[in-house]
């Protein structure tokens, strides 16, 4: 197959990656992917969650229904990149409240799933044991969330980069200075130019030195933490509210797990010990076995917020330059739904010549 156009995708996490999948599927194609360390910045932090019901929020039913199509949309990536569709994990989750304050605003969350028209049972300890098993005896009922799955972040990440190459798609593990809005792209090693430019930059600022854009975007710091403990089996993903606080866990099974809850408006990558503290403190609450585990790593990234906390995809004016971020607390979730909507905007602009 020959090659007319050149497309340049600058930013390496997992809407970039997906989008790159995409971007490379078209006809007369060729794709460079720029990102100094591919995958290891909001994606590598990401629990992997495909919850559009748990993370049901008021006045968010357009983000809801693009939820609704992240499960079709990464089974479709997957069929592409060679996983099986047993790697993504249809658990559900189990949402709770530890004591009675939280119970009651576990309560106004139901409403708001039901307002979505999401699929939510209520559960008790009495009738289904196993569901609850490992929780705190304290909490004997919650919310369970049959519809809501999640994928192994690492495991997209590697196929991806893997297939991405085999389809000759260049990486360019460099910093992007600039971008002009005829298409040329910089580093400190050079200037290259494309017949478009996608920029999936995540939580940074676009500097002067790139087109002009009505969106933009602020940095929101979320930390995971990767534990291990031996002997439980695999469960639902678990959310709680905890004196007021958000937490959850994903059950990646062999007694691996993931937890969470940490979002600041915060851009420094330090974590302090008060919030870890705050973060073991509620795994221990809530999931009491997890005092005996064995702590993995601590992950963190910045999540891209905009200003309405909506994603965007725009168009630079004047220019052969697109703009995707603001994924937020979707960015695994949407990545596939981002990605296809992204390949359309480029090919319009491909096809302008």
């Amino acid at each position: 197959m020959s090659v007319s156009k050149r497309v340049a995708v600058v930013g390496g996490g997992i809407v970039g990656l997906v989008a790159a999948l995409e971007l490379s599927e078209l006809p007369g194609v060729s794709v460079t992917l720029y990102d100094p360390a591919p995958g290891t910045g909001a994606t590598y932090a990401a629990a992997g969650m495909l919850a559009a019901a748990a993370e049901a929020r008021p006045d968010e039913f357009e983000s809801y229904e693009l939820q609704l199509q992240s499960i079709p949309g990464w089974l479709s990536v997957f069929a592409r990149i060679g996983i099986d569709d047993s790697h993504l994990h249809r658990s559900g989750t189990l949402y709770v409240g530890f004591d009675a304050s939280d119970r009651r605003q576990l309560e106004q969350l139901r409403s708001v799933i039901l307002a979505h028209g999401a699929e939510v049972e209520n559960v008790r300890r009495s009738d289904d044991f196993d569901q609850f098993a490992g929780l705190h005896p304290n909490i004997q009922t919650g919310l369970f969330l049959p519809t809501d799955a999640w994928v192994d972040p690492d495991l997209v990440v590697k196929a991806l980069i893997e297939v991405l190459k085999s389809r000759g798609v260049s990486f360019v593990e460099e910093t992007v200075v600039s971008c002009s809005s005829e298409g040329a792209v910089s580093t400190n090693a050079g200037t290259s130019h494309f017949s478009a430019v996608l920029l999936a930059t995540g939580s940074a600022a676009l500097a002067a030195n790139f087109p002009r854009t009505v969106n933009s975007v602020r940095p929101v710091r979320g930390i995971t933490a990767h534990l291990h403990v031996s002997g439980v089996p695999t469960g639902p993903m678990v959310r709680a509210f905890v004196r007021g606080r958000d937490f959850y866990a994903v059950n990646r099974g062999d007694g691996n797990f993931v937890i969470g809850a940490s979002s600041e408006e915060r851009s420094e990558m330090g974590v302090e010990l008060g919030e870890l503290e705050r973060l073991f403190r509620d795994a221990s609450e809530v999931m009491p076995f997890l005092e005996g585990s064995v702590v993995g790593e601590i992950r963190r990234g910045l999540r891209p917020a905009s200003a309405s906390n909506d994603p965007f995809l725009e168009r630079a004016p004047d220019s052969r330059v697109a703009y995707s971020s603001g994924h937020f607390r979707h960015g695994i979730t949407l990545a596939p739904v981002s990605a296809s909507a992204t390949a359309q905007l480029m090919k319009e602009i491909l096809d302008e010549g």
